[in-house]
């Protein structure tokens, strides 16, 4: 199946997937900067990325536009298992501190 075909399981789905003015759930997706969820949906609905909104831009189009698509995350750095172990130990009270 081509990107531009639509799936032919889809029945009459485009009234959920695509506004009057052509802007899909991709697009909205992508405005709102739920990367993982637009994701989702073009890989469930492939046909969605080439298709235009009323400015003739697709949502591909739009995410390579917006820079926050390709700033990379801030993840806390996790302590190794050596060091876990030796929080979770100190936390443990021990025999010879009962004594």
């Amino acid at each position: 199946m081509k990107l531009t075909e639509r799936n032919p399981n889809d029945g009459d789905n485009k009234h959920f997937l695509q506004r009057n003015g052509g802007t899909t759930v991709l697009h909205v997706t992508i405005f709102t900067e739920f990367f993982e969820l637009a994701h989702f949906i073009a890989e469930s609905y492939p046909y969605l990325i080439e298709e235009r909104d009323q400015n003739s831009m697709s949502a591909l189009q739009y995410l390579a536009c917006n820079p926050n698509a390709f700033r990379k995350k801030k993840v806390a750095p996790r302590q190794g298992f050596m060091e876990e172990l030796m929080v979770s130990r100190s936390t443990v009270p021990t025999v010879l501190d009962k004594l």
